[in-house]
């Protein structure tokens, strides 16, 4: 709610940024060892996994317990290694202020990235910095947002969220209700 009131405020567009593969690129810091599906066969020297041995897994994978907060590790050493410093009231925000009075902000939810840059350089600065480690794509100015259409129309101050989840009979998170209604878009 926060970053669509300050980017309506100050005339900046939203970005979006997806991070692919997110959870592949974190490291495991335990010993975690599984099981092959039934059927996938893996010699290695004297271990055949068809005798029921596991083996070890050296990345963190989609489904893993512990695969979102590996990967979200990841990315707070690479936002603090660029600048970055988190918001110690939520810790999901990320943000940096330069001299000249320009900032970013980035809330992450995962591996979805939302920026707010009052700056385009800068902007362009961190989608560089996000693509030589994370081979992020540019996908430009947002146009959904965790389920929602968003349209951005800074000539009326304004970023209306469609409600086309709703009109399709799906429904809303909460809060996604009452930042529609606190910004009377509902």
């Amino acid at each position: 709610r926060l970053m669509f009131a300050i980017a309506c405020s100050l005339d900046i567009p939203l970005y979006s940024a997806d991070i692919p593969n997110a959870f592949i690129r974190a490291g495991i810091d335990s010993h975690i060892k599984i099981r092959l599906p039934p059927g996938v066969k893996l010699v290695h020297g004297d271990i055949d996994t068809d005798k029921g041995y596991g083996i070890r897994l050296l990345k963190a994978l989609y489904g893993l317990k512990q695969s979102p907060a590996l990967f979200n590790r990841e990315l707070s050493k690479f936002m603090h290694s660029i600048g970055f410093s988190r918001l110690t009231a939520d810790t999901s925000l990320y943000g940096i202020k330069w001299e000249d009075g320009s900032f970013i902000l980035a809330p992450t939810q995962v591996d979805d990235l939302l920026i707010v840059a009052s700056n385009d350089a800068r902007r362009k600065w961190f989608h560089e910095k996000l693509v030589e480690t994370f081979d992020v794509k540019d996908y430009g100015p947002i146009h959904t947002f965790m389920g929602l259409r968003v349209i951005q129309d800074l000539r009326a101050l304004k970023i209306q969220s469609c409600l086309r989840r709703a009109q399709q009979g799906l429904s809303l998170p909460p809060i996604f209700v009452i930042v529609l209604q606190t910004f009377h878009r509902v």
